[in-house]
């Protein structure tokens, strides 16, 4: 739908790659869990490369042609390690 706010999401980081790409998993009770193909280039804020199992927030967008997970974009990465003042 035209002028709609984009739908955000926030999940875990569950694999990154050499070659600048990971998986961003949603926590839920159900199975399959929601799953989005996350691209170095969609990280708006946070450390790039993130580190694995950082927090995500980000805009849900298509499917990839050809893909097999919907995209995260203008992601948000905060490292799990900064959350609660842990050290």
């Amino acid at each position: 739908m035209e002028g709609s706010l984009p739908e955000i999401k926030v999940g875990f980081l569950r694999s990154w790659t050499p070659k600048g790409y990971g998986f961003v998993e949603i926590p839920s009770d159900r199975f399959p869990v929601e799953t989005y193909f996350l691209h170095a280039r969609s990280i708006v804020d946070g450390e790039n490369p993130p580190p694995k199992h950082a927090l995500v927030r980000f805009e849900v967008g298509a499917q990839r042609p050809g893909g097999k997970y919907p995209l995260a974009l203008n992601a948000i990465i905060v490292d799990p390690r900064s959350i609660g003042g842990a050290q």
